[in-house]
């Protein structure tokens, strides 16, 4: 049995027992759990994004300030055969922010955010935007 056929078995398992109404409700609360029935079946090891180092992510990800620090703890998967799987991605992803929970991490992600020193001081020096004509 393959990986997305173990994922997709896991799944409807789920489903059937009630503990979730489908693949994405897995990844709201019981990402763990999951992540943990499929090591137990053989299929990769078990990681928290937290545990990965900041190269391990891809370099969209690593290019955005403070991404990873703010968001990679928030999700449990597998690691197998050198891709990324949970209940949603059953293909794998070549990279942890692949996953689909991490993809919408990122669609909310305040991209327009600016990180500036602190105390921020500017000084406005045009006529115009001071109000003088």
């Amino acid at each position: 049995m393959t990986i997305t056929e173990k994922i997709r078995e896991l799944v409807a398992d789920w489903i059937h027992r009630g503990h979730t109404p489908d693949a994405r409700g897995i990844n709201s609360g019981n990402c763990d759990s999951f992540a943990g029935d499929l090591e137990d079946a053989g299929y990769g090891t078990l990681m928290w994004g937290e545990e990965l180092d900041t190269e391990d992510w891809s370099k969209q990800v690593q290019n955005i300030s403070g991404w990873v620090e703010h968001n990679a703890y928030r999700h449990c998967f597998v690691k197998f055969e050198g891709r990324y799987y949970d209940s949603e991605c059953l293909m794998g992803a070549e990279y942890p922010d692949g996953l689909p929970l991490y993809r919408r991490c990122l669609s909310d992600y305040p991209f327009f955010i600016f990180h500036l020193p602190e105390p921020v001081q500017i000084k406005i020096e045009s006529d115009l935007l001071l109000g003088e004509l």
